[in-house]
């Protein structure tokens, strides 16, 4: 597992987190489990192509399931969905 935290001015963290694995041909293997610590108060997770990732949060971690594709865990609401 790769990830690293971003901190941005004026905005809360952004952690991002993926598998290692062939970039061409990553995305066919399972994905892995992942339980990453969250201090935060909330959370939300998008891939690298903008679509919203399934997690769960238990208040000290959230569980979610990682592959080769980058995923961002920004601390802080959620934007509103593009149109």
């Amino acid at each position: 597992m790769s990830a690293f935290e971003v901190t941005r001015a004026g905005r809360g963290p952004l952690h991002v987190l993926w598998a290692a694995g062939d970039a061409f041909t990553g995305e066919d293997a399972p994905e892995t489990p992942v339980d990453w610590p969250w201090p935060h108060a909330t959370v939300h997770a998008l891939d690298a192509f903008g679509t919203r990732v399934p997690l769960e949060r238990n208040g000290i971690t959230v569980r979610l399931r990682a592959s080769v594709t980058p995923l961002f865990l920004p601390a802080g609401p959620e934007a509103p969905a593009r149109s």
